[in-house]
């Protein structure tokens, strides 16, 4: 149990419709802090942060009479940048994206572990104490980062919460890719570019019915058209979001080939974005290595020749040469 920083004058409102939690919570919360406020809904707890303009608000998302994300608006038109944690194990992306586009600067599961709800928000005292003129800037970046990569988080957990076959899926395809962004020479910053994509790059899955997902054979031509949506719905659900670099397009791309044999677009060549040339050779050699519903594990030999086989037709030759020298270095697709 390490529950570090604290500052115990710190004001917290902590809004949850679950009497139990809301009151579990309020204990906790309360034997660290000298001032907790606590409501039921999203209109108490407007209320409450109208009267007391506490320091750090935690919130639930779905609750009766207002939810967290009408409160938390309602919040932001008075104070744009009001720290705010959200709670909640409800995997909806409707509501995920709305909180993710008010940005909030924490992403807390359920059911809630306390040292998780503590390092966030220890996270956003050390910003507010640490906060000087000189470093505003610094801190404001970083703050932005925490903000993404909460919401990296969330959409990866939305998606993986439904599929328990590729669960871990897209954290290996991530991690290989950021590891062949690094074979390549590129920056710190361009490999957590991409290992940003790889997080989420199956998103798009989240529309697709579990029984599709989860199907212990060979899928009929609707379902595979089905599956081969999840692209352009992966699109649409990150379109509206303001990422600092075009992460939307590269997973609606993220299953193209540069011969135009790809899908949904049939894209070729320089039509394609470089990272989601990356993911794509991630993409295919942790699919093929891992087991699936529908068959087992071809193992990585065999996924490494589909790459060398199909090396500048489908897959980028540059790409295709890292990830192998990789792997011929021990690179181990299983490790975390």
């Amino acid at each position: 149990m390490t529950y570090p920083l604290q500052k115990k004058d710190t004001s917290i409102l902590y809004v949850e419709d679950e009497e139990l939690l809301r009151k579990n919570i309020v204990t906790f919360l309360e034997r660290r802090f000298n001032v907790v406020y606590s409501a039921t809904n999203g209109m108490e707890g407007f209320e409450l942060f109208s009267k007391h303009f506490p320091d750090i608000v935690i919130t639930d998302i779905l609750m009766p009479v207002m939810d967290g994300i009408e409160m938390v608006k309602r919040i932001k038109q008075l104070r744009p940048d009001m720290p705010i944690i959200i709670t909640t194990a409800f995997s909806d992306t409707k509501y995920l994206m709305q909180a993710i586009s008010l940005k909030v600067d924490g992403y807390v599961t359920k059911p809630i572990d306390y040292n998780n709800l503590m390092e966030a928000i220890n996270r956003i005292i050390h910003f507010l104490t640490s906060k000087t003129l000189e470093a505003s800037y610094t801190e404001s970046l970083k703050r932005i980062q925490r903000m993404l990569s909460g919401a990296i988080d969330a959409l990866a957990y939305a998606i993986e919460s439904r599929d328990p076959y590729t669960a871990g899926h897209q954290k290996r395809v991530a991690r290989l890719a950021g590891a062949i962004c690094t074979q390549m020479g590129y920056t710190e910053e361009e490999v957590r570019k991409i290992e940003i994509v790889g997080m989420i790059h199956d998103i798009g899955k989240i529309s697709i019915p579990a029984e599709i997902l989860m199907k212990p054979f060979d899928l009929q031509d609707i379902e595979m058209s089905l599956l081969h949506n999840h692209c352009k719905v992966g699109f649409d659900i990150l379109k509206n979001i303001e990422f600092p670099f075009p992460v939307a397009e590269i997973v609606y791309q993220h299953h193209e080939r540069l011969d135009g044999s790809g899908y949904p677009r049939g894209l070729t060549k320089d039509d394609i974005f470089f990272e989601a040339r990356i993911i794509s050779v991630a993409d295919v050699v942790e699919s093929m290595s891992s087991h699936r519903p529908y068959r087992p594990s071809r193992g990585i030999d065999k996924a490494i020749e589909e790459i060398v086989a199909h090396r500048g037709t489908f897959y980028d030759t540059e790409i295709v040469d890292a990830c192998v020298a990789l792997f011929t270095k021990g690179y181990n697709l299983s490790s975390t």
